[in-house]
C-alpha cells in the first residue's frame, strides 16, 4: 500500500512539474530563445535558459517553505489571496501581458509568414482556450498538459533529428559520440551570433530584463500561485515539482535555441535574401528581428515543409498551456476579488461578469490585433 501511494505521488509530482514547465512556455520562452540564439550565440542562449528556469524553480523552492508554515493549503489559499489583494493590478496586468505577447508573438512570427489571417488564429486559440478552461479545472488541468507535453517533445525530436542538423541524425549521433556527432554537436556549440556588444554597458543593458524576469517572474504570476496551493492540498513536494518543472522548461528554451540556429545557418548558406528581408534593418543590429526564422526556412524549403507541422503543433500546444493555465487562474483570482465587493456597478451587473475571464480574453485579442496591424502596416 506505501508502495502504491509512493508512486501514485510520484507520478502526480512530475505531472505537475510537467504542468509547471508548459504554462512557463508562454510568448517570451518560445521566441526570445530564437533571438538569443541567433543575435548571441548557443552560450547567450545556454544562460538565457539556466537563468530563467533556476528563476522558476526557486519560486517553488521558496513557496515550499513559506506554505509549510500554515497549518492547511487552504490556510495558506486564504492568506495569499487576502495579501494578493492588494496587488490586483499588478498581478491582473501581468497575466494581460503575457497573454497579449503570446498571441502577437504566435501571429507576427508564425502565421503572418505563412499568409494565415491574424484574426483566425486569434478565434481558434479564443475557443480553444475557452474548451479547455472550462474542461479542465485546476485539479485536472495536469492530465490535459501531460498530453501536450508529449505530443510537444514528440514534435521537438523529430525536428532535432531531421536533415536541418546537416543531414545528421543529433541525438543518435552524439548519444554514441561518433566523430560526425561532435562535429554537428561542435557546430552548434561554435556558433557566437552575429551581434558583438561593443562596450560593458551593452552587456550589462542587456542582461537587465533578463534578470528582471528572473527575480519577479513567476512571482507576478497568479498562475503559479494557484499551482503552489493546488500542489500543496495534493500534499505533494511543491520543491520537486518545480526543480523538475525547471528541468523541463530549461530543455524546452535549449531545443527550441537549437532549432532555430540549425534553421538560420541553412537560410544563411541557401535563402540569405529570405532572412535579410524580414526587416529592413541591418542584421547585425541588436533590434533586427530572428523570431521567425524557423517559420521562413521551413515554409521555404520544400524538403522541410513536413517539419513546419511539428512546428506549428509545438508553438500552438506551448502557447495553449499558457492561454487555459491563465484562463483558469483569473477566474479563480477574480472570484476571490469580487465575492465581497460592493459598488454601484455590482447593484447593476451580477459578479459573474466581472471574474468571467471571457471578457479578459477579448480585450487582449483586441490588443494583440491591434498592435500586430500596426506593426505590419496594416497587413492583416
Amino acid at each position: 500500500m506505501s508502495n502504491t501511494k509512493t508512486l501514485s505521488k510520484t507520478i502526480n509530482t512530475i505531472l505537475w512539474g510537467n504542468s509547471v514547465a508548459l504554462a512557463w512556455t508562454w510568448g517570451i520562452g518560445l521566441f526570445f530563445s530564437v533571438q538569443v540564439a541567433i543575435q548571441f550565440g548557443f552560450d547567450a542562449l545556454v544562460k538565457f535558459a539556466t537563468i530563467d528556469a533556476v528563476g522558476l524553480t526557486l519560486f517553488g523552492v521558496v513557496n515550499d517553505f513559506i506554505s509549510r508554515k500554515f497549518n492547511s493549503a487552504e490556510e495558506f489559499e486564504q492568506n495569499f489571496l487576502k495579501k494578493a489583494s492588494n496587488f490586483k493590478f499588478a498581478l491582473l496586468f501581468y497575466q494581460f501581458l503575457a497573454i497579449t505577447l503570446t498571441l502577437f508573438a504566435c501571429v507576427k512570427y508564425v502565421t503572418l509568414p505563412l499568409g494565415v489571417l491574424s484574426i483566425l488564429v486569434m478565434g481558434v486559440f479564443f475557443g480553444a482556450t475557452i474548451f479547455l478552461g472550462e474542461e479542465f479545472d485546476i485539479k485536472r488541468i495536469k492530465y490535459s498538459h501531460a498530453v501536450f507535453g508529449m505530443i510537444m517533445f514528440i514534435s521537438l525530436a523529430v525536428l532535432v533529428n531531421s536533415q536541418l542538423f546537416s543531414n545528421l541524425d543529433l541525438i543518435s549521433t552524439t548519444v554514441t559520440s561518433s566523430q560526425q556527432g561532435m562535429t554537428a554537436s561542435l557546430a552548434i556549440n561554435n556558433s557566437t551570433g552575429l551581434f558583438s556588444f561593443g562596450s560593458p554597458l551593452e552587456n550589462f543593458a542587456f542582461w537587465i530584463p533578463i534578470m528582471i524576469g528572473f527575480l519577479v517572474g513567476p512571482w507576478l504570476d497568479i498562475q503559479n500561485w494557484q499551482r503552489v496551493i493546488q500542489i500543496r492540498k495534493e500534499n505533494l513536494s511543491t520543491s520537486a515539482t518545480y526543480i523538475i518543472g525547471g528541468l523541463i522548461f530549461w530543455s524546452i528554451l535549449m531545443l527550441d535555441g537549437l532549432i532555430a540556429l540549425a534553421c538560420f545557418d541553412y537560410g544563411r548558406e541557401f535563402y540569405p535574401d529570405v532572412l535579410v528581408a524580414m526587416s529592413n534593418l541591418d542584421p547585425h543590429s541588436i533590434l533586427f528581428p530572428f523570431k521567425a526564422t524557423i517559420t521562413k526556412v521551413l515554409a521555404i524549403e520544400p524538403q522541410f515543409n513536413y517539419l513546419l507541422g511539428f512546428y506549428l503543433t509545438f508553438v500552438g500546444l506551448g502557447a495553449l498551456t499558457t492561454f487555459d493555465s491563465a484562463y483558469i487562474a483569473y477566474k479563480w483570482y477574480s472570484e476571490s476579488l469580487v465575492k465581497d465587493a460592493k459598488g454601484l456597478i455590482f447593484s447593476v451587473l451580477p459578479a459573474k461578469s466581472f471574474s468571467s475571464p471571457i471578457l479578459g480574453f477579448v480585450l487582449c485579442i483586441i490588443t494583440a490585433t491591434t498592435t500586430v496591424h500596426f506593426a505590419e502596416f496594416g497587413k492583416f
